[in-house]
């Protein structure tokens, strides 16, 4: 399969210095924060979904690092337990990953892995060049995943986006016959406040990934360039070392998110991974011995398909099909709380578009 796009004939002389050409709004998928606990923590504890990117980021990230062995890693029941108020309490924006460590709880994946970077690095962290390291991190942050994966799922991540709307509706409405719908959060944000944004930016999602636009278009443009840079940052970045990996012999936490994104792709477009595979050797060679690595077994066990199986599990299936059955409905809100979400809605697209 050819890919339809150029590639520079040499090698850039800023390789592992480039800054992203394309400036995208906020990716559509929500991003996260860090906070001060209320206490210190003796130990982590890492909170995800494991077929979540980011979540993989987050428990590559710890894998890697020199307080692994010491670390409990919490998976929950993904799309349902992360919007509850139990768990808008402990994490605002109520994403995945969401780890406790210190005196933080850090709800961003490269927060996350910058934190453990500093205070607990692995090998791969100590030797990588810092400079370029972040540069490719922030090259890598510039791609949409939300956009790339909810594109390539189907009616499957249609139906998950609407259990996740359902269940969020259904904690506000708790909220508010509890009478707690104005407490502040961690953020400094009320839970109205929480939900309102949420509910908005799901609404915004689901009319990107169902519905074609030139804005979306668009969007799936710069999303693809960015792509294409970052191949051709990492086939630089692999060349100046003995690899396998991007800065030598050990994993770092610039591999760490690459690899997420090369496994995101096999598991939602195995020929688009496959074709970038054959134009970039070098990086089919770092994931190659990536497969090989102890620390696959965070990443390689958690495909879509085991997403599947574990829905299974968890009568998921069964609430889908209530769903489409119209057995199972989000309750009404109060006026001023639907409008509220509609102007969070247009609010995110908006911004999404700009």
């Amino acid at each position: 399969q050819a890919l339809s796009f150029a590639f520079p004939p040499l090698p850039n002389p800023n390789i592992g210095l480039l800054k992203p050409r394309v400036t995208m709004a906020p990716n559509i998928c929500a991003q996260g924060s860090a906070f001060a606990a209320a206490e210190k923590r003796p130990t982590p504890k890492l909170h995800l979904f494991p077929v979540s990117l980011n979540s993989q980021k987050a428990h590559l990230f710890i894998r890697l690092s020199s307080t692994w062995s010491t670390s409990e890693v919490n998976f929950i029941d993904f799309p349902q337990e992360n919007q509850t108020l139990a768990y808008c309490r402990l994490n605002p924006n109520m994403t995945v990953p969401v780890l406790e460590i210190d005196d933080q709880i850090i709800t961003d994946s490269v927060k996350l892995g910058e934190y453990l970077r500093e205070h607990y690095p692995g090998p791969g962290d100590k030797q990588a060049p810092q400079q370029k390291a972040d540069a490719f991190i922030q090259l890598l942050s510039q791609w949409d995943e939300g956009l790339f994966t909810y594109r390539r799922l189907g009616s499957g991540g249609v139906a998950m986006n609407e259990l996740r709307f359902l269940r969020m509706r259904q904690a506000l409405e708790q909220a508010i016959s509890e009478g707690c719908e104005n407490e502040v959060l961690r953020d400094g944000r009320t839970i109205t406040d929480v939900y309102a944004a949420k509910l908005g930016q799901f609404m915004l999602l689901q009319e990107v990934v169902t519905q074609d636009s030139p804005d979306t278009d668009k969007r799936i443009a710069s999303n693809d360039s960015i792509m294409r840079r970052f191949f051709i940052e990492a086939d630089g970045l692999i060349s100046e070392t003995e690899g396998p990996y991007l800065f030598g012999k050990d994993l770092s936490m610039a591999d760490a998110f690459f690899i997420a994104i090369l496994f995101r792709m096999g598991d939602t477009d195995h020929e688009l991974q496959q074709a970038y595979f054959k134009v970039f050797p070098s990086v089919a060679a770092m994931w190659n011995a990536f497969t090989q690595a102890p620390e696959s077994e965070v990443i390689l066990p958690f495909t879509a398909s085991w997403a599947k199986k574990k829905a299974f599990g968890n009568g998921l299936l069964g609430k889908f099909a209530g769903l489409k059955m119209g057995l199972l409905k989000p309750p009404a809100l109060p006026e001023p709380i639907e409008k509220r979400i509609v102007e969070e809605f247009e609010k995110a697209k908006a911004a999404y578009f700009a």
